[in-house]
Formats: structure tokens, sequence, C-alpha cells
């Protein structure tokens, strides 16, 4: 299914989404004492009263939140379908090859359907606030990981210092400063605005981020003589409409 459906293609993150689903559904999952650990509930959009959302008017950030939310349902509506459709074909594949041993209430235990919005919502803020970019095995393109215990350090202002080893096939993390015991281990998560630290982690950094902006948007008017000239000074400058 997923090799093959479209957007779990497209989507890195839906799919270790999905995954991430799979591994919690499973007792004996070899993730399950990193599972049981992972937060029931986050800060971000995903997780937002009404209240929330409108505290954020006038702010560019509301129409990215509202864009979260919308498109993470649509994603859990794609996802239920496919599930149908999938469980159907494995269903009656399963009828043709053991008819005989097949009885309704073993079909009810086996074959049901069984995703809430609120987990598939878990699921997806786990990866959005933790998912990470690590080299492919063969060496050729990049994937996305949840990495235990080093995505459970916050953010602070500094430097990236985090960096995959490709000898060992091991994530290796170097502290920014010196710790005493007892000390909580912060690294820095990039040069991220508030607004983009708010969507995906669920805080702001305050004033004391200097990497901190805000993105607006203009339109040209098509019917402006110099439209076209502004477009280029524009492209010129790196600066998209």
């Amino acid at each position: 299914m997923a090799s093959t459906d479209p957007l779990l293609r497209s989507l890195p993150s839906l799919l270790l989404a999905v995954h991430l689903l799979l591994e919690s559904k499973n007792p004996k999952s070899f993730f399950r004492p990193y599972i049981d650990i992972l937060p029931t509930a986050f800060s971000i959009p995903l997780f937002f009263q009404f209240t929330d959302l409108v505290a954020l008017k006038g702010s560019p950030v509301l129409e990215e939140a509202i864009k979260m939310l919308f498109n993470t349902a649509r994603q859990y509506l794609y996802l239920q379908r496919l599930l149908k459709v999938f469980f159907f074909f494995f269903f009656f594949s399963f009828i043709n090859s053991s008819f005989s041993t097949l009885t309704r209430p073993y079909w009810q235990k086996d074959f049901k359907i069984d995703l809430s919005y609120a987990e598939f919502r878990w699921a997806v803020s786990v990866v959005m606030t933790r998912q990470n970019q690590i080299p492919l095995s063969s060496g050729k393109g990049l994937d996305l990981a949840l990495i235990p215990v080093w995505d459970m350090c916050n953010h602070a202002d500094g430097e990236i210092t985090t960096f995959f080893n490709s000898e060992s096939q091991t994530t290796e993390f170097q502290a920014m400063q010196d710790f005493k015991q007892g000390d909580q281990v912060f690294i820095f998560y990039g040069k991220r605005p508030n607004s983009d630290l708010l969507l995906y982690s669920g805080f702001v950094y305050g004033s004391a981020n200097k990497y901190d902006c805000i993105k607006l948007k203009f339109t040209l008017n098509p019917n402006d003589p110099l439209s076209a000239l502004k477009a280029q000074v524009l492209e010129s400058s790196q600066l998209s409409l």
C-alpha cells in the first residue's frame, strides 16, 4: 500500500506517522518503551482550541494554522478510505484462501478498521515535532526518522552540533556547552523564526530569537504598467509573490 499510493509516496512525514500508528497498536513492538513516554498532547495548532486560534487574529500564522488543520483532516479522511479499500481486498483474498475456517466473530476481531482522528492527530503531531532527516542506507537521498531520547531535548540559541556518521550509521550529538549533572541539555533547532517554532514545535523563543522575522504577502496589480518590471525586481532580489 505504501509503495504504490501516490500520496504516501509524496509525503514521507505522513508515511512515518502511519508507521508510528502501526507500532503504537502493537503491544510487542520493539519501540514500545519509546512510544510509551511520548507526549499524549501537544501545543501546536492541531491541539488548539477555538480561543487559541482567535488569539492569532491579525497574524500571518493564523492562515498557516488553519491550513495545517484542514490538511490534517483531509489526510485522515484519505487514509480512512485507503484503509477500507486495502482491508476490503485483503478480506476477500483471505476468504478465497481459507473460507472454511472463517467465521464472523473472527472477522470482526481481526479485520476491524479502528483509526480515530484523535489517534491520527497524535501520530502526526509526534512526527511534526520530532521528525529528522537521515541519509538512506544506500547513500542516495534522505529519509525521515524519529530519534529516541535526542528528540526530547529542548531548544536554545547556539549552533547545530548533531551530525550523521555514515560509517557507524548513527546520529552523533555534541553538547553546545559544558553541563553539570542534573542540568537540562539543550540543542539548537536551527535558524527558525518564532512563527515556525510555534507551528511545528509548539513554542516561541521570544525576543531571544535573533532569527525571528515576519512573512508578509504582497500582490502586484496586473493593470499596473510597471507590474512586469516590478516582478523582475522582486525576482532578482529572490522575493516571491
